[in-house]
């Protein structure tokens, strides 16, 4: 089979897709319980400056299966609140240089998060770790919770 007969037809879409600006409304302020997606080191585009990227999906209530995301630049007047956000997980990383080796044990983590703005500057939003949720603990919300942490044994279970 080949993917050629397919060109015309996907470039159309493509035109379509460019054409028009898809627009979401923001996610309100306050307590979500949320799923560790994605947690990476990524590079910032203004300063090329290391920072430290979660990727949270909002599970149950009215805004069930929405993403927020937090990012933290790393540097020296950060590591505080970046040790303060990674105790909450229990793990054991002694090291900010083991982090990178262990960004895959937080996938699937079960939080609860403050959303707000942040008073000194209301164009940003902080998000703020609550506390971790077991991912068996009973709720009146609907959940597609995923294991509380993934470790290596389950770690292939991954869906992606």
């Amino acid at each position: 089979m080949s993917l050629e007969e397919y060109n015309e037809t996907y470039k159309d879409c493509r035109s379509k897709r460019q054409n028009t600006e898809v627009v979401f409304d923001k996610v309100p302020y306050g307590l979500y319980k949320v799923i560790v997606d994605k947690l990476v080191i990524k590079t910032t585009k203004s300063t090329n400056m290391e920072m430290l990227s979660w990727q949270l999906r909002i599970i149950g209530g009215k805004q069930n299966n929405r993403c927020i995301f937090k990012n933290t630049v790393i540097m020296d007047s950060t590591i505080k609140i970046i040790e303060k956000d990674l105790s909450i997980f229990m793990l054991d990383i002694e090291k900010m240089s083991d982090l990178e080796e262990n960004l895959h044990n937080y996938a699937g983590s079960v939080l609860e998060i403050e959303f707000k703005q942040n008073a000194n500057r209301p164009e940003f939003d902080n998000i703020y770790f609550k506390k971790l949720i077991d991912g068996n603990e009973q709720t009146n919300e609907p959940t597609n919770v995923a294991p509380k942490r993934f470790t290596d044994e389950n770690f292939d279970d991954i869906p992606f």
